[in-house]
């Protein structure tokens, strides 16, 4: 393994890109982004390096004893030995996967290796610090400090032991309600096992409260708080986090962001505790499935802490039957009656009678907090008798909340007056520190007070080693802020929130500003805020919709219809924030983007209208309503200004894609030209603009006829995106046509099946609608009838489109035709005729309604019928042609060719017929013909004497084998008349083979790899039974190929 390889691929921190360069030449280098494709650099190279981010890796290729490309092999040393893993093919090697391969094998290492142990402190750990993330979104560092271990007056061995029991499995659950000492306990845990130096490994703690009840806000804080393990975990995870919430493109699943932080954490060094308190503030069914999906890879060097008050929706059944969950509950939590008397000769300066134990631990019934509470009430009545005493605990009865009550108003009681105000006006602040208060509380001594809190006990929970934060216990805070509206009253608590909303402002804590502001009731001042935030950077760049979509639902209409930003925003967060886009979504979206765009026409503000109509085109787009998307977007280029090139190239492509759609590829093609020209994205920095792009280039190839370029562009998607499940979707969709198209219908059905299962996932009624016709289509070739017919009918209902019934009553209509059922078909189509359609109904959809009707009129055979029919097929004709339909021209030819058949003009049916095989053949259709049925077999088989360039032969063959009941002669044993068809790549390299270019030559001129020439000169040799390049010249020229 000393060898030295010829090339070096490696990541460049500096310029943020991988770079390929050749040994001894340092001046050409190659810039790579990470989906690219190795192999198109190789050469002839065997062998190369590479350095990623995950790791190091040399690469050997190894030939095959039976020829061909070989493959490749990665080798990392460990220690004294050489680890060997399989690469792949060449056309395997993407950086993706070397990536992937660098860090398995590096975790592999790991887990050879005895790990090392730290002894570093807990304050030598290293603490969570700012990344580029806070950078997007600001997040508070507090929350991701273990609280300051307590003075604990009891030591409570059992559960501890019980904690030191979890840490070798993944999940410890501290499961109870309010006031049980969970926080406490696993703080004083982390505190005693590094007292006893058991170990050293470091904490990463978050305190959860309600507005990480967005997924993306979520893991941001997870991400960060992982980073105390090792400061630069997760760093390459944030783009794609960011893009994970970042419309316009589709929401990804949070499954890839999750397996590269679990990868980072299975790699750290040492072990790990993760902890997440009051884990029940968290709400929202995909958190919870994400949780689930991080617990059941959880990397064994990573233990799991969960503190809350409700049983989670978590894989529990699952972790304990693999006895990999610990759990303490209140019966472990609350005292027994030996803590509790030990906790009260401790917290009371006075003894206690044994009676009145028996009856306060009945009263109480362990209750951490309750106990707490009754001690700091009872201070100062050490001179009561103990029948005294037993009156005073009479009055604690009832139930939690009532004794919780009492014990609080006690409490207060006993503290002097000005520090009872301070209690009372700070309880309603999520988190404290003494230049809050000082402005809430109109004071100057807050960090004075704090300080004394927290040395009284009184439930001030520090956040931060130096105590610059603080917060109440939560259960404490509840009945502090009724005590405080009951004392203070309603209007003096929101004039403290009021305050804390001005100082939050004033040190550029906006979202706090906002919460405050939306607490105190001054919506018109969040409103304010809110929109500085927004304006903050461009709209679709926003990652927190879920929080926004939380407060904008607070705000009234009148605010909303002022304020054009709130409005597209709530559009946007309404849309972005849910995976289920369908047309039902429109209603909701549109009438706040319509607001927003009356408001800016009362304005006078074309430019800021613009934006706001090409969003109103976007989301349109999304919930597949392209009518409203064109209208919208041509609307927006009339006001867009020449510079604003990013607003100009979305709205252009809302025009491509409708044009995509509506079957318009001339137009289509056009307008995504110019839409490419005017992004300033580059493809490379943006999976998700790639991933549109080569959708769109896929579906305009198709469209035109490219069937195998348009193959490989889709392959290409499904490599690039993993979790964006509309574009994988919509890749399967347009490898399951192609499929088709080629009658390999097995291989359609697994696609479609594929698709099928993320509609369950994203309710995409395009796709689900095109993913079923397309089923049907299948099970009809295979003569599934009924089957075909049930599927579509049990589609139709669940449609909210009109014009998604219109295309269901076509297609069943198609199959009673087929079927012989004319007087079915006739119905079917005249009421797929009375359904409401779009206001600009798609030509595509028109093209194939006309063509249903042609069918209709052949079929009845009257002269005058058929007549007519030719009249509208020279119609449909002309408009395939100018839009470069090459489908629809063909399918156009075919039926004219019946209809001359039907008109016994028998010539020009031949004439027709042998046109449409030319146009078909380099594409590769086969379904086209075959779904034509007996009479077109029996047209086909008439051509096989009136055709004679072997490719066509050759071609028609094939087509009259996919025939059920044609039967072919038998094939002759020699001569150029049974020549496999060569593909339109193949054709283009045989081109520039005879013209004499060398293999490179090729491959840098149809941008290919030089592997992929090799294969496709293997190929077109075998087709043509040939061996050398000469005998390609003499049979090109001899058969007249090209």
């Amino acid at each position: 393994m000393a060898k030295k390889v010829p090339a070096t691929l490696f990541w460049s921190g500096e310029d943020r890109q991988y770079i390929w360069q050749k040994e001894g030449n340092t001046e050409k280098r190659e810039r790579l982004s990470a989906q690219e494709h190795v192999f198109r650099l190789l050469d002839e190279d065997t062998s190369f390096s590479f350095q990623g981010q995950q790791g190091h890796l040399t690469l050997l290729k190894e030939t095959r004893v039976r020829g061909g490309d070989g493959y490749w092999y990665a080798y990392r040393r460990q220690g004294k030995r050489v680890v060997k893993k399989y690469a792949g093919r060449p056309i395997d090697l993407t950086i993706v996967r070397l990536e992937e391969l660098a860090l398995a094998m590096q975790a592999e290492t790991i887990q050879s290796e005895p790990a090392q142990p730290s002894h570093l402190s807990p304050s030598q750990h290293p603490q969570p610090a700012p990344s580029t993330l806070l950078q997007q979104a600001p997040l508070l560092l507090p929350k991701l400090h273990p609280p300051r271990p307590t003075a604990s007056l009891l030591s409570r061995e059992r559960l501890l032991a019980r904690l030191d029991d979890g840490i070798s499995r993944k999940l410890t659950l501290v499961l109870s309600p309010a006031g049980f000492g969970k926080t406490t306990l696993v703080s004083d845990w982390i505190a005693a096992r590094h007292a006893r130096e058991v170990s050293s490994q470091p904490v990463a703690w978050i305190a959860l409260d309600a507005n990480e009840n967005d997924p993306i806000r979520f893991w941001h804080y997870l991400l960060v708080a992982c980073q105390t393990f090792q400061p630069n975990l997760g760093e390459s995870i944030l783009p794609v986090l960011r893009a994970a919430g970042q419309p316009p493109f589709p929401r990804l699943s949070l499954e890839t962001i999750l397996t590269g932080l679990l990868n980072d954490l299975a790699c750290m060094p040492g072990r790990g505790i993760l902890v997440l308190e009051d884990y029940h503030v968290i709400q929202r069914s995909d958190i919870h499935q994400a949780m689930s999906f991080f617990l059941e890879h959880q990397p064994t060097n990573l233990h799991l802490i969960l503190m809350t008050r409700s049983e989670p929706p978590l894989p529990l059944a699952q972790l304990r039957a693999h006895d990999e969950l610990v759990e303490l509950g209140a019966p472990h939590l609350r005292f027994t009656q030996e803590e509790t008397r030990a906790f009260l000769r401790q917290a009371l300066p006075f003894p206690f009678e044994e009676t009145l134990l028996d009856q306060l631990q009945r009263r109480t019934e362990g209750w951490i907090t309750g106990l707490r509470l009754l001690t700091l009430a009872l201070r100062g009545y050490e001179s009561f008798s103990a029948w005294e005493m037993e009156q005073r605990l009479a009055q604690i009865s009832g139930s939690q909340r009532h004794i919780l009550d009492y014990l609080v108003a006690e409490v207060l009681a006993s503290q002097a007056e000005p520090m009872q105000t301070f209690l009372l006006q700070t309880t309603g602040l999520v988190r404290l520190t003494g230049s809050l208060c000082d402005t809430v509380t109109g004071r100057d001594d807050s960090t004075f007070l704090l300080e004394q809190i927290e040395r009284a006990n009184l439930f001030l929970l520090p956040l931060d080693e130096s105590g610059t934060w603080y917060r109440y216990h939560a259960l404490f805070a509840e009945a502090m802020q009724h005590e405080a509206r009951r004392r203070l009253g309603g209007a003096s608590l929101l004039a403290t929130q009021s305050r804390a909303s001005r100082w939050y402002e004033q040190h550029d804590l906006l979202s706090d500003a906002v919460e405050a502001a939306l607490r105190a009731r001054e919506l018109t001042r969040a409103a304010a805020l809110m929109t500085r935030i927004v304006e903050s950077q461009p709209l679709l760049h926003h990652q927190e919709l879920h929080t926004f979509l939380r407060w904008l639902r607070q705000f009234p209409e009148e605010i909303l219809r002022e304020s054009p930003t709130l409005s597209e925003t709530y559009a946007m967060a309404l849309l972005f924030t849910t995976q289920q886009r369908t047309f039902a979504l429109k209603p909701q979206f549109e009438k706040y983007l319509q607001m927003a765009e009356h408001r800016l026409r009362a304005l006078g503000d074309l430019p800021r209208l613009g934006e706001g109509l090409t969003l109103h085109a976007l989301l349109s787009g999304h919930v597949n309503d392209h009518a409203t998307a064109i209208r919208c977007a041509r609307e927006a280029l009339k006001m867009l200004p020449d510079e604003e090139r990013f607003w100009r190239s979305l709205a252009l492509d809302m025009l491509g894609i409708a044009a995509l759609v509506a079957g318009r590829m001339t137009e289509a093609r056009q307008i995504m030209h110019e839409s490419w020209k005017l992004n300033p994205v580059p493809f490379e920095k943006s999976d998700a603009r790639r991933s549109g792009s080569l959708i769109q280039q896929s579906y305009l190839a198709l469209g035109v006829g490219h069937l195998e370029q348009a193959a490989l562009l889709l392959r290409q998607v499904l490599d690039l995106v993993v979790d964006n499940l509309t574009d994988r979707g919509t890749a399967l969709l347009g490898l399951s046509t192609l499929s088709y198209e080629w009658n390999r219908l097995s291989e359609a059905e697994q696609y479609i099946q594929q698709a099928y299962a993320l509609h369950a996932e994203t309710r995409n009624e395009w796709l689900w609608l095109q993913s079923a016709t397309l089923l049907a289509r299948v099970l009809y070739a295979r003569g599934e009838h009924t089957q075909a017919q049930d599927v579509l009918q049990h589609l139709s209902p669940a449609l909210a489109q009109p014009r998604y019934s219109r295309e269901i009553e076509l297609w069943l209509a198609h199959f009673a035709l087929a079927s012989g059922d004319l007087v079915t078909a006739q119905r079917r189509f005249a009421g797929q005729q009375t359904i409401t359609q779009d206001e600009t109904p798609l030509d595509i959809m028109h093209e194939q309604e006309q063509l249903l009707a042609a069918r209709l009129l052949i079929a009845q055979g009257e002269e005058r019928k058929v007549h007519q029919a030719l009249s509208i097929l020279a119609c449909w004709r002309a408009e395939a042609q100018s839009q470069a339909r090459l489908r629809s021209e063909v399918e156009v030819l075919l039926l004219m060719t019946r209809a001359y058949e039907r008109l016994r003009r028998r010539q020009e049916a031949k004439e027709v017929l042998k046109e449409a095989l030319t146009l078909a053949q380099t594409a590769g259709y086969q379904r086209l013909f075959l779904d034509e049925g007996a009479e077109m077999a029996a047209l086909l088989k008439g051509m096989v004497s009136e055709v004679r360039a072997p490719l066509q032969v050759a071609y028609l063959r094939t087509l009259l084998r996919g025939f059920p009941t044609v039967q072919l002669s038998p094939t002759p044993a020699s001569g150029d008349d049974v020549l496999e068809p060569l593909s339109p790549q193949e054709r283009r390299v045989l081109g520039l083979l005879v013209a004499g270019r060398t293999n490179p030559e090729i491959a840098r001129e149809l941008v290919v790899s030089l592997n992929t020439v090799k294969t496709q000169v293997k190929s077109i040799y075998r087709k043509l039974d040939i061996g050398s390049r000469h005998e390609a010249s003499e049979v090109v020229r001899r058969l007249g190929l090209l």
